[in-house]
């Protein structure tokens, strides 16, 4: 055998000594229990710290901050603005769960038998409220609830990019999440964490890796979790 083939043949036998370590490695941390509850078997406590490296992570920092959700690699929400302040990406929350607010006329109405019933014209159409002068009587209505996060991240050779995104309550409602008990009990810390993981991936993807935060993917796999707990 050529000294070349040997020298392939020791690298090869070398690399499966190493992954066979690391799994057995990873087997050690599940049975003392050194590893979050959610996971369980080796295969993915090396996905996990593999990912990790990806992103800068230790092996310890990579266990408590990436998850596999349903067989999805998901980061968790709740770090990704430490990380992306850590390469240089300034957050900026320009509203947070801000009622949007929009002026109404007030119908009129006539109370009958306790209750209450709107008032129509003859052709059908509501008629309103009037002030003494006759002009409309106009109320202020919560309308949806806005979050606003503004990313600021400094290209060489570019300069300072600006990327604003925002997340609605009705975008929650249209999407079926506001049923789901973490959006009723939290829905200021849920639009905060969609709105900042949607942002992270259009202005800092390389830094996440492109990946989805827990709670989205939870949602789309419709797996409930209290996130106080996790």
């Amino acid at each position: 055998m050529s000294k070349e083939k040997s020298n392939e043949l020791a690298i090869i036998q070398n690399e499966e000594n190493s992954i066979d370590n690391l799994f057995s490695r990873a087997q050690v941390l599940i049975d003392k229990k050194m590893v979050p509850s959610t996971i369980k078997k080796p295969e993915e406590v090396v996905s996990i710290i593999q990912i990790g490296e990806g992103l800068g992570m230790n092996a310890s920092t990579a266990l408590n901050s990436i998850d596999i959700i349903q067989g999805s690699i998901a980061i968790k929400s709740k770090i990704i603005p430490g990380l992306l302040a850590k390469h240089g990406v300034a957050i900026q929350v320009l509203s947070d769960y801000e009622p949007v607010i929009e002026q109404k006329k007030v119908p009129k109405f006539v109370v009958k038998d306790k209750k209450k019933e709107f008032v129509f014209d003859d052709e059908g159409n509501p008629v309103f409220f009037t002030n003494p002068d006759g002009s409309f009587m106009i109320k202020d209505e919560i309308i949806d609830y806005v979050t606003k996060v503004r990313f600021k991240r400094n290209f060489p050779g570019i300069g300072v990019i600006e990327n604003d995104i925002e997340f609605k309550w009705s975008d929650a409602v249209a999407a079926g999440w506001d049923s789901k008990p973490n959006w009723q009990k939290m829905p200021k810390y849920m639009m905060m964490a969609r709105c900042i993981s949607r942002g992270a991936r259009i202005a800092a993807a390389d830094i996440i890796g492109g990946l989805y935060d827990d709670l989205e993917i939870r949602d789309a796999y419709n797996v409930n979790v209290n996130i106080i707990e996790d």
